[in-house]
């Protein structure tokens, strides 16, 4: 297992424009930092007995060998940050992370942004088990992979279970919320490991309200301004408690900004655009569609048309406007096929 306390490499490759520079400069008092081709790299891996500790990879010139690279990466458990040119859309930041990235930059970003990228791999748990659990789950056989999978599906259905009964009235919506995130992520293009991922995530997006106390959660009315920021918490609560499951640190990532907004103002960071992770985009559309479509002690619960024009209505502020449209499209056709979803179509999703 490699020394976590040793100074960290960064590669920086494939880069062109001056990136290398200007990330060279920001980096070099903080760590170690080569730069080298896709060309050059790829030999360096091939002869290499120490790896980087983090790879920057720049996507804007030539893609079809850089993501060849970003396979390389992924199999060799390099953290790899993918520079995508700014206004690109969201196509290739899906391609990026289903390929492996285990984040995405649009360039140009500020130096801040940068260096909160780079220090959130190098100082959380998540990292510092990375080789270590790329070497445990290499020894395992396929049998036992799809045993443990079960197994982890069972525990993680049970435990949402166990969520959701806090409360009557959300009672199956982390089932639910895992349901509509699977079909949303597999519309979007996310591979088969991706969508397992983004299931398990979506299943443990509400963890934290395991700390909430039952008279907040099940008061029938409207919340005070006080018990409104106690419910507020469970994201961070939640992110706590998943934050040291270092073999899908997506969990974690989606408890802690499924509350997140486009615009900046949710919570409880402000993120706002694609600093919100992926997944945590796609579960935060799934959740207020369920939270719409679902009965409360307050209200009746709308029909999927009504709730599909209320997210229409939120894209660009609450909602990925991308991620919007998706989600728009997979209602339309559900409502036009007299369809009602059912848990059958998250088999047929992730088969």
């Amino acid at each position: 297992m490699k020394d976590l306390s040793a100074t960290k490499l960064i590669a920086l490759v494939g880069m062109c424009d001056g990136k290398e520079q200007y990330l060279a400069h920001l980096l070099a008092n903080r760590m170690d930092v080569e730069i080298y081709s896709i060309k050059k790299f790829y030999s360096h891996l091939f002869e290499a007995t120490l790896y980087p500790d983090l790879c920057f990879l720049d996507m804007s010139e030539d893609v079809s060998r850089s993501f060849m690279l970003l396979g390389s990466l992924k199999t060799l458990n390099i953290p790899t940050i993918c520079i995508l040119p700014s206004g690109i859309g969201l196509a290739l930041e899906l391609r990026c992370l289903s390929g492996g990235a285990y984040d995405v930059m649009y360039w140009p970003e500020s130096k801040s942004e940068i260096l909160k990228k780079t220090d959130f791999i190098f100082h959380n748990t998540i990292f510092e088990q990375l080789v270590f659990d790329k070497h445990v789950n290499r020894e395992k056989h396929v049998s036992d992979k799809d045993n443990i999978d079960t197994l982890m599906h069972q525990i993680l259905s049970s435990l949402s279970v166990s969520i959701d009964a806090k409360d009557s009235y959300t009672q199956g919506h982390s089932l639910r919320v895992a349901l509509y995130s699977t079909i949303l992520g597999k519309e979007c293009g996310l591979d088969d490991e991706s969508l397992t991922l983004l299931h398990y995530s979506a299943l443990m997006h509400d963890i934290g309200k395991i700390g909430m106390p039952d008279a907040v959660l099940r008061k029938p009315g409207k919340l005070s301004d006080e018990e409104r920021k106690i419910i507020q918490t469970h994201p961070t609560i939640g992110y706590d408690i998943l934050k040291t499951i270092t073999l899908m640190p997506d969990m974690s990532l989606v408890a802690r900004f499924h509350h997140e907004r486009w615009d900046g103002t949710g919570y409880p960071d402000g993120l706002d655009g694609v600093d919100i992770p992926l997944y945590a985009r796609i579960v935060s559309i799934a959740d207020a569609f369920d939270a719409m479509t679902s009965e409360r002690s307050y209200r009746k619960p709308l029909t999927f048309e009504e709730a599909g024009k209320e997210i229409l209505a939120c894209k660009g502020t609450q909602f990925d406007p991308q991620l919007v449209e998706i989600s728009s499209d997979i209602i339309q056709r559900y409502i036009s096929n007299g369809k009602v979803l059912t848990f059958d179509d998250v088999l047929s999703t992730t088969a």
